[in-house]
């Protein structure tokens, strides 16, 4: 409590907003992870309308049959909304490689310097506060601002990133909807043998 006091009255208040927004962080964090999780959960109920029909008329005769034949579907067609990302990043990638082979005699060091000229610093200052030896206790400034690299090298690595980052970020948004479906399919394997839909969504809702 001591430490506390002991501060500024401009410290304090940067501490408190420094506060302030670490809980909004949390906040904003739990209501990005709970719409994530509303959304696979959405789009896992595609699945609900073939495996109806397909059970319906006695295309899929077990629960075993209904998860084997969904996972084989949903994982074909988890490859299908991946491959463009998939074929264009290698593309992409394999240019990327050439140009620092031939153009920069496989010099990565240099692509290195490109992606540490994005990044930018701020410092604040420090002092100690509770049980932080180097808590900032006053508004950061800009010390290092970002540079980018309007050459070849450099519109070659920005490509490459971005191309990247898209896979990843499409990869993994089709994963959780992938791993959504399959987990639906699992704990509703026999509920799609009762052709009624509407008595099986009034149980999702319960």
């Amino acid at each position: 409590m001591n430490n506390f006091l002991a501060v500024s009255d401009d410290s304090k208040k940067f501490i408190s907003v420094i506060l302030v927004v670490l809980l909004l962080f949390v906040v904003l964090l739990g209501i990005i992870v709970e719409s994530i999780q509303k959304y696979s959960k959405r789009k896992a109920k595609e699945i609900d309308m073939y495996l109806y029909d397909m059970c319906k008329y006695q295309l899929l005769s077990t629960p075993k049959d209904v998860i084997k034949y969904t996972i084989k579907k949903e994982i074909r067609e988890f490859y299908y909304k991946n491959r463009w990302y998939i074929r264009i990043a290698f593309i992409v990638s394999l240019a990327f490689v050439l140009i620092i082979r031939f153009k920069y005699q496989n010099d990565y060091q240099l692509v290195k310097v490109v992606i540490d000229d994005l990044k930018f610093k701020l410092e604040s200052p420090k002092s100690k506060f509770f049980f932080f030896d180097n808590f900032p206790v006053d508004w950061p400034v800009l010390t290092k601002r970002s540079v980018f690299h309007l050459d070849l090298i450099g519109y070659a690595t920005y490509i490459e990133l971005i191309v990247l980052l898209t896979l990843i970020i499409e990869t993994f948004k089709n994963s959780l909807i992938l791993k959504a479906k399959i987990i639906r399919v699992k704990n509703r394997a026999v509920n799609y043998f009762n052709t009624n839909i509407e008595d099986n969504d009034e149980k999702d809702k319960k």
